[in-house]
């Protein structure tokens, strides 16, 4: 399936006619797809655009995501799953709403570092439109980058890379969404830094950074 092509064609079609395009999704087995190919194939190249493309579905239509179940592989409104597509073996009981929180923990948490890279950045870029149109979602994908912080931190090799790619976004969110609160992160933040330094490790110039701006 042409998922990047898809992710390019979705918000067009999104600013034509959104409803015609909700439907589209809803009454597809294109989420169902994309469900089962991040987790079930091989290539990271595939796997990364269908985490491309299920956060650009979750970010256009937040709703639809947070009220959809999985396991019916889309629609709100249909009765049974094939109605709407294949049933997805494994989401039976998952709502949509873990199912792509699901999606995005695996792609920041993976250990091929430019699949988390590129994952992390396309996860920030979710939170800020989710933010932004006030969706309950964006708390649980601002959780999921927390984690991914402090995990990084923790880990035996600490990957400055990531650091930095968290620290720089985070800033960027709290300065375009004044709404999104602060002490989820900086508490555990905080305990995750005093552990990571020492005389060995000095702050590094991101991380001065990054506490004077949110002080």
């Amino acid at each position: 399936m042409c998922y990047e092509s898809l992710h390019v064609l979705l918000p067009e079609l999104h600013k034509l006619n959104p409803e015609k395009t909700k439907e589209m999704i809803t009454n597809s087995s294109l989420v169902a797809n994309a469900l089962k190919d991040v987790n079930e194939d091989d290539d990271f190249a595939v796997k990364l655009k269908c985490t491309v493309l299920l956060a650009e579905i979750w970010s256009l239509f937040p709703t639809l995501v947070s009220q959809g179940e999985a396991g019916s592989a889309v629609s709100q409104k249909s009765k049974s799953p094939s109605e709407v597509g294949s049933k997805l073996k494994g989401y039976e009981n998952q709502t949509l709403l873990q199912s792509f929180g699901e999606v995005i923990r695996n792609g920041v948490m993976e250990k091929d570092n430019v699949f988390k890279i590129n994952s992390i950045a396309v996860s920030f870029v979710l939170l800020d439109r989710l933010a932004q149109k006030k969706s309950s979602g964006a708390a649980d994908v601002y959780k999921t980058l927390i984690y991914a912080l402090i995990d990084n931190y923790r880990s035996k090799k600490c990957d400055k890379t990531v650091t930095k790619l968290l620290l720089g976004n985070f800033l960027i969110i709290f300065t375009n969404n004044p709404l999104v609160p602060l002490t989820p992160l900086l508490e555990p933040y905080l305990a995750a830094l005093m552990e990571a330094v020492s005389t060995k490790n000095p702050l590094s110039s991101d991380e001065v950074e990054f506490l004077i701006k949110i002080a």
